[in-house]
């Protein structure tokens, strides 16, 4: 039960020290900063997330034997009534320069990689037909002209069904540009396209259209022994890709993958083949929609490992989520880490309270002997300064929890305000490739932030009073 004089003391107390604003602020300022800051910080998570999750197809069929068949692995995966649908892939690394330079390329220590000369790249083949039914690669393309279409003639295909056709005349016109031999009308053959992501268009030396050397390497048996053959083949940019996952844009290009197979001596029309021309290092896998991946991966898993033909003894079933576990477990960790910062910011803030109360007790040392001798229990002495840090505390977490949700809800607006009115863009919207600020409020960690807020204050307002009430009343009153 709380005394009638112990409230009326502690509001009395709140109103003469407006030292107790300095409190009350600094609540408020860590509460804000831990709602609105973590709230767009997941958002900028829930966007990569996104990216990925649209860049990624639910499962992926991967260490596959060297030279596997992609009809084989096709026919076991089929079996499972989950799968809808599945897609061909083929990986391998390789180098692109500007046709016609490197020439002789010799042997190095080193390896020059900048923008200036050639760039290495993990090259992917893939069938564009199924790979539209498992990934976003429609979007990619849209996403890579723009909003609407503005930069379409920049990054665009000619034509989205065949995302690897290049017009004959753009590469006619690139080819002119680099004083290459070739010219207007003769061009035998159109090279096979290429897609890069918009980023490296954007920030590098390449053009639509613009021809490339792509040089790779591939073991091959001569006398019985493995050698490694350099595959130099000439490509095309058909134009750019936007996929939303950083990483896949920096790293990845695209080829048709009859035309990667060819580079590695897999021509799918060479009659003389003894191994099978459908190969493939990876198997994307749709999944009927409300199924458990993870179910559906181990035992798709199972079925490649006790195949009666045992096309992929070794192979592993990954979920989108695995195919990226060290992207996303970094990200989700750099939240962890950035909660743990903004705690400390909380600590800061409990100790102006502490302070404030400290002050407040040391302050009215008299007038605590004199409700004592007056017969005022100790508790009741207890709660005048527990009160007024309870009141600091909470009127604190109030005005925080309502400015965050507010500063979240209007960011965007406050933001575009700012780079109009003064120039200033708090949060650069254009560096993280986005026309918004993304947020996302968690009503679990807002009401975690706010019962946090609040037992802190009570901790830093409970220790000075409790000294205030353990003083003896005559060392009290003798106080000077």
């Amino acid at each position: 039960m709380i005394r009638a004089f112990s409230a009326f003391l502690a509001l009395r107390y709140l109103r003469s020290r407006w030292i107790n604003v300095l409190g009350t602020l600094g609540i408020a300022v860590a509460v804000w900063a831990l709602i609105v800051v973590i709230a767009v910080f997941s958002g900028f998570i829930g966007e990569i997330r996104a990216g990925v999750r649209d860049a990624t197809p639910d499962l992926l069929a991967t260490n596959l034997p060297l030279g596997s068949s992609f009809a084989a692995i096709d026919a076991v995966l089929r079996a499972d009534e989950d799968v809808v649908a599945t897609a061909p892939r083929l990986r391998h690394h390789a180098m692109y320069f500007p046709h016609g330079r490197g020439q002789r390329m010799q042997a190095t220590r080193a390896l020059n990689t900048n923008a200036l000369t050639f760039d290495a790249v993990e090259l992917v083949g893939i069938d564009p037909v199924r790979e539209r039914a498992l990934t976003g690669l429609d979007r990619w393309l849209a996403r890579a002209t723009g909003p609407h279409g503005e930069d379409a003639i920049t990054y665009g295909v000619a034509d989205p069904e065949h995302p690897f056709a290049v017009p004959p005349e753009l590469e006619e016109a690139q080819a002119l540009r680099a004083r290459s031999s070739l010219g207007p009308g003769r061009l035998l053959d159109a090279s096979p396209g290429l897609l890069v992501s918009r980023r490296r268009m954007s920030t590098g030396w390449l053009d639509r259209g613009q021809r490339l050397d792509v040089v790779t390497g591939r073991f091959t048996r001569i006398d019985g022994e493995s050698e490694l053959l350099r595959v130099r083949r000439a490509f095309a940019i058909s134009g750019a890709f936007d996929s939303g996952h950083r990483i896949v844009d920096e790293t990845t290009a695209f080829v048709a993958i009859d035309e990667l197979r060819d580079m590695l001596g897999h021509a799918v029309d060479d009659p003389f083949a003894t191994t099978p021309q459908d190969v493939v290092s990876d198997v994307a896998i749709g999944v009927r929609a409300g199924r458990d991946l993870a179910g559906v991966a181990r035992r798709l898993e199972e079925l490649l490992r006790r195949a009666p033909d045992a096309p992929a003894p070794a192979a592993s079933v990954l979920t989108w989520g695995e195919q990226n576990r060290v992207f996303l477990g970094a990200v989700d960790q750099e939240r962890a880490m950035m909660k743990l910062v903004l705690f400390a910011v909380m600590l800061v803030a409990a100790s102006l309270v502490y302070g404030t109360q400290h002050m407040t007790v040391m302050q009215k040392i008299k007038d605590i002997g004199i409700l004592s001798s007056m017969g005022a229990a100790p508790r009741g002495v207890q709660q005048v300064f527990l009160l007024s840090g309870v009141f600091v505390g909470s009127t604190g977490c109030v005005l925080g929890v309502a400015s965050g949700i507010a500063s979240a809800y209007w960011l965007n607006d406050i933001n575009d305000w700012s780079r109009e009115r003064l120039g200033i863009e708090l949060f650069p919207t254009q560096l993280y490739a986005l026309d918004r600020i993304p947020y996302e409020l968690e009503p679990g960690w807002i009401a975690l932030v706010a019962v946090g807020a609040l037992a802190i204050a009570f901790v830093a307002a409970w220790l000075p009073s409790r000294r205030a009430a353990r003083m003896d009343p005559v060392r009290a009153l003798a106080y000077e």
